[in-house]
């Protein structure tokens, strides 16, 4: 693991949640039409979720280096798996993964945290890397999402303080092992 995180790869910043059977949401793939409403979502995350666990200038700093709508569309358009949590045709939440594992973003607006949101969210990340072979899911999770990663099978491997705009923030490193897929099994589509 890298000790200091790039300022491109921003942690993740949920609550915990448990997920519900009426949830009435679904998750589908990013849409380059999704990156205004994805950057809003972060920066609210941020502004409203992280409040519990970072103070002012932590998160000035955090939002110092929010990604513009061009960012998002230009991370996901390069080739990661990108899902979109939707509900009433608006986006409400999102995450991804690259080729290897990692996962740079998962956040959810503050109007629908605790709703399972951000838990629907890794499931569906866990069985597209499970389809693609992938061995285990990594992420950099802020004190405010590191519940909701534990809380879904993800261990936490170490706390990392870094600096961003002169302002020390921490976050940590964490990591869950995929079980593989039998080759003879079927494989679920996470977005079915």
């Amino acid at each position: 693991m890298r000790n200091d995180p790039e300022p491109s790869k921003p942690f993740a910043a949920v609550v915990i949640v448990r997920p519900r059977t009426d949830h009435g949401w679904t998750i589908r793939p990013f849409r380059p039409e999704d990156a205004g409403h994805l950057s809003k979502i972060y920066r609210a995350a941020v502004r409203t979720l992280a409040t519990r666990s970072y103070n002012f200038d932590q998160i000035a700093a955090w939002l110092s280096i929010a990604p513009e709508s061009k960012d998002i569309a230009a991370i996901y358009e390069a080739g990661r798996t990108a899902l979109v949590c939707e509900s009433n045709g608006m986006p409400i939440g999102f995450s991804d993964h690259d080729a290897a594992g990692h996962i740079r973003f998962l956040y959810c607006h503050p109007d629908h945290a605790r709703r399972g949101v951000a838990g629907g969210l890794l499931k569906a990340l866990e069985t597209s890397a499970q389809n693609a072979r992938i061995s285990s899911l990594t992420s950099e999770a802020s004190e405010t999402a590191l519940p909701v990663f534990t809380w879904h099978g993800f261990r936490m491997v170490e706390r990392r303080e870094f600096v961003v705009s002169g302002v020390t923030l921490h976050n940590y490193a964490v990591e869950k092992r995929l079980l593989p897929i039998s080759p003879t099994a079927s494989r679920k589509d996470p977005l079915s």
